[in-house]
């Protein structure tokens, strides 16, 4: 598996579309393609690609473990000053991390 593999694959994980990926990393959807398309294809941007997809530079580059960065606790804190506000800071997760949100609130509601 090369690197445009990876991306791919963890692109496809968050359900995210070229388009998005591209825009949270900071570079073009035309460079996000050529990576995916061309096993031999490198970038000096993979730093801001990992950063989006949410694991590690290294692993994008050579397959190798760890994957996932260790996590942060302040990473996923959210301040938010309504439900609107909420939902504004949330729109830049991916639809699978959304849903995990979701189905969390209503396990802890229904324990209520």
């Amino acid at each position: 598996m090369n690197m445009g593999t990876r991306i791919r694959e963890e692109r496809e994980a968050l359900g995210l579309t070229q388009e998005e990926l591209a825009r949270r990393a900071g570079v073009s959807r035309t460079m996000i393609s050529e990576i995916e398309k061309d096993p031999n294809r490198g970038t000096t941007r993979l730093v801001a690609i990992a950063r989006a997809l949410k694991v590690e530079p290294a692993y994008l580059e050579s397959g190798k473990e760890p994957k996932h960065p260790a996590i942060d606790p302040l990473a996923s804190y959210v301040s938010a000053s309504s439900l609107d506000d909420l939902a504004q800071k949330l729109i830049g997760k991916g639809d699978k991390e959304i849903a995990k949100l979701l189905q969390r609130i209503l396990e802890l509601k229904s324990r209520k």
